[in-house]
């Protein structure tokens, strides 16, 4: 019988192709997104290639796959359909809709907004000639920050990431309350997206705190947004230029 383990990238439009991944998948292997047959090719009996198909209404979608119509494995909201490709604009480092985003290796959601990455300077004053009472500003700290908004989250994988974060269930909605908690936790950040030219846009993070942990609360079964925002911190032992954010550019799609 047919298993679904999991689905990259976790969202696309119509025609776009999912890697579905599982067990027992046979040539005659089915699938369904949002209960509209899809397109199959059977890469292996673990791995599966699934055009998302047209007709599906946009925002999340099970994902059904079956080896003889009759018995059907599904992974509820498997996949998110995005209603057209992001519009383009000059503040959106991946130029699109990124089509997934790990935090400590795993697979939290999609961004169908831009993710934004700002440089700053905080400085501080020094009294230098107390005659005359004159100050100096001097650089104390530069500060990286990347903002993100998720959307259709993984609720679990969430909740493994970020300390102080719980699912609590009332009959058919589970809410997500993150935050809660004053302990201070670096994160790595993998964003996967479009790069400007049509080729692939990847870009790593390796020390990322959240600022503010204010408690944020979202509903399982409501359309989701997520605002994330993180402090970037450097790592000192790579070459400079690369301490903070690495990206990949890739060729054309």
């Amino acid at each position: 019988m047919a298993t679904i383990s999991s689905v990259f990238p976790l969202a696309g439009v119509a025609g776009a192709v999912v890697t579905v991944r599982g067990g027992g998948f046979i040539a005659q292997t089915q699938a369904r997104i949002g209960g509209v047959s899809a397109a199959v090719s059977v890469v292996s009996a673990t791995e599966l290639a699934v055009t998302v198909p047209a007709g599906v209404a946009a925002g999340p979608a099970d994902l059904a796959v079956s080896d003889d119509g009759l018995a059907w494995a599904t992974l509820a909201k498997g996949v998110y359909v995005l209603a057209a490709p992001a519009t383009t604009t000059p503040g959106n480092l991946l130029q699109g809709s990124a089509r997934a985003v790990f935090i400590d290796g795993r697979p939290v959601g999609f961004t169908d907004a831009p993710v934004k990455l700002a440089h700053d300077v905080a400085l501080s004053e020094a009294e230098v000639e107390q005659e005359v009472g004159a100050v100096k500003l001097f650089k104390q700290q530069e500060r990286w920050r990347m903002s993100l908004s998720l959307a259709e989250v993984s609720l679990e994988n969430l909740c493994t990431v970020f300390d102080g974060a719980e699912v609590v269930e009332a009959g058919a909605v589970r809410t997500l309350a993150l935050g809660g908690t004053a302990a201070v936790r670096e994160h790595s950040l993998l964003v996967l997206g479009p790069g400007p030219n049509g080729g692939q846009r990847d870009f790593f993070v390796y020390r990322a705190v959240i600022d503010g942990r204010e408690p944020l609360t979202i509903a399982r079964e409501t359309p989701q947004r997520l605002p994330l925002s993180f402090r970037l911190l450097p790592e000192m032992s790579l070459p400079a230029g690369q301490r903070v954010l690495r990206i990949a550019e890739g060729g054309a799609a």
